[in-house]
Parts: C-alpha cells; structure tokens; sequence
C-alpha cells in the first residue's frame, strides 16, 4: 500500500483553514448564552467541590501519617518485644525492644531464625512451643533463655498466637530476667532455712507463723503443723507475754525482702535460746 504525501504547501493551507475556523467569531444566542453561563457556573461549582475534597483527603492524610507515626513508637518502644514468625521461627517483623533482646541491628534480623539466639537448654522448649502456637488457634506460652554476645542470658516469657492466614503468629517477648534471678535467690535461700542448725522462724508483720524449720521444731519441740498459721505469742512464756519486742541479745533477726512467703525471720541459736 502506497500512502500519498501532501506537499507541504497543501498542510499549511489546511492547518490555516482550521485555525480560522475555531477562531472565528460565531454570535450567540441569548438562550445559548444563558445556558453556556449556567453550565461554567456548574463547571467551578464542581471544581470547588472537587478542592474542597482533595483538601479534605490531604488533612486525614497527614492525620494519618501522625497516628502511624504515633503508634510506631508505641510499638517500636514498647517495653516488651515484638515479633511476627512463621512456622520454622524466622523472623518477619520485630521492634527495637525486640531486637535489643537479641543483640542486633533490627534490619539483619529479618529472615532470621530466633532458635540461633536461644540457649541450647531451651530449644526443645521453644519448638514444642511453635508447634502448638501453629495447630492450635489459643494462645501459647512457654519460657527460653537468649544468648545475647557480651552480655548475661536473659530469661524470656514468650507468648503468642498465629493470625487468620495460618501462616505466622505473633508473639510477645517479656523479660522475667529479675523475677527468674529472685525465684533462684529465694530457692536458695530456703534450702539453707531447711538445713540450717538454727532455729528459723518465719512469720508475717502480724506476727503470724508461715514457716518453721527442723531446728526450731528440735529446739521447741513442736512440729511445723503444730504452729504454722498460729502467733508467735504461743513461743513466749506467759510472765514475758506483753514484752515479745524485747529481743534479748543472743537472738538473731534477720530481714529479708518483703514478699508473698517471707517477711522476716527470727533465728534463735539453740546453744543460748532465752526460752
């Protein structure tokens, strides 16, 4: 197929032949003119709405762009860690708290997997852990040692759930550290209670009896089931009733921690008891 130029003089001409045509001025009618205003005050009628809602999206935009930015230091500085995992426990997603558990850059943790940070004691643990959290739609928990380069191991409670997809969970990373160290503190603190060749009393500020060592039960002859939950009044001789704050010097008081099991103890050498 053969297609024909113009010569360019014939374009020039036709080019100037349609200007004058849109150029040229045609008279309106009234009705025309009349409707030709109606429709341009309908045009910026609409135009004005038009601003007025693209002004209104450019607010809730930037409303939103503060309320994400909010809510991302909530989660980024939250005091417990983050993480989103999948099945095998690599790491999708994880805040700064998170990641300050684990000793890393948050950006190298991605695509990770979490076991590399736990303590070899704990890995049976945590994967029992993730195979329950993934066939099961409650909530699991279970506790885990990190190993964190240049720093103590921090103990872990692990709690987490998988979402709707099926595909990862999410889970919530609290460090017991201090509570693990107290509960260990207490462990040992009780054994020496236990065997200790003094009498060890320990009772509430009321005065009521909570624990009674084999000592005290040789030293005053009443077995622990005999004085637990009773008042250390029943130790004192009827002519002292009244002056049990008199502590005579060969009794030892010692204070611990205030707590749920021991408030303090009264510790009295079997070689030197008043009583």
């Amino acid at each position: 197929m053969v297609i024909e130029k113009r010569p360019h003089s014939d374009s020039a001409k036709l080019n100037h032949a349609a200007d004058g045509r849109v150029t040229e001025d045609v008279p309106l009618s009234y009705a025309d003119s009349l409707r030709l205003i109606h429709e341009l005050k309908v045009r910026q009628f609409e135009l004005e709405m038009q601003n007025e809602e693209l002004m209104r999206v450019r607010d809730e935009r930037q409303e939103m762009e503060a309320l994400l930015g909010k809510y991302s230091d909530l989660y980024d500085f939250a005091p417990v860690g983050y993480f989103n995992l999948d099945s095998k426990g690599t790491i999708l997603t994880v805040n700064l708290t998170g990641a300050g558990y684990l000793g890393e850059n948050r950006r190298l943790l991605i695509n990770h997997r979490l076991d590399s940070f736990i303590s070899a004691e704990s890995l049976p643990i945590f994967h029992a852990f993730l195979g329950r959290v993934f066939s099961s739609d409650a909530k699991q928990t279970c506790e885990v040692t990190f190993l964190k380069k240049g720093y103590p191991p921090i103990h872990a409670l692990v709690e987490a759930f998988v979402d709707e997809s099926g595909d990862e969970c999410k889970a919530i990373v609290v460090d017991i550290t201090e509570h693990k160290l107290a509960e260990e503190s207490q462990t040992r603190l009780a054994a020496i209670v236990k065997t200790s060749d003094d009498a060890i009393i320990t009772k509430d500020l009321n005065g009521v009896i909570l624990d009674w060592n084999a000592a005290a039960e040789r030293l005053y002859g009443y077995r622990a089931s005999e004085v637990i939950h009773r008042h250390m009044s029943l130790l004192i001789p009827p002519e002292l009733v009244g002056e049990e704050d008199r502590i005579p010097p060969c009794v030892r008081i010692v204070v611990a921690s205030e707590g749920p099991l021991r408030v303090g103890f009264l510790a009295v050498s079997a070689a030197s008891s008043p009583v």
